[in-house]
């Protein structure tokens, strides 16, 4: 799946708007959520994030950057 995404990503690098492009930004958002949740309470808090706040931060950080 990842050579897939990784291909698709060189795709719509090309066009303004695609749903590969789509497609794969819901795909990074939804394994760096899946990331941080796989933390527990205490490795949470020595980075500074509450679990309530991961889906907002992803969000925030994917849309900034």
């Amino acid at each position: 799946m990842d050579e897939a995404m990784r291909l698709a990503g060189i795709w719509s690098a090309r066009v303004p708007w695609s749903p590969l492009r789509s497609l794969r930004h819901w795909y990074r958002e939804r394994q760096t959520t899946a990331a941080l949740l796989s933390l527990d309470d205490a490795q949470l808090k020595d980075i500074g994030i509450y679990r309530g706040e991961i889906p907002w931060l992803v969000r925030k950080q994917l849309d900034a950057g």
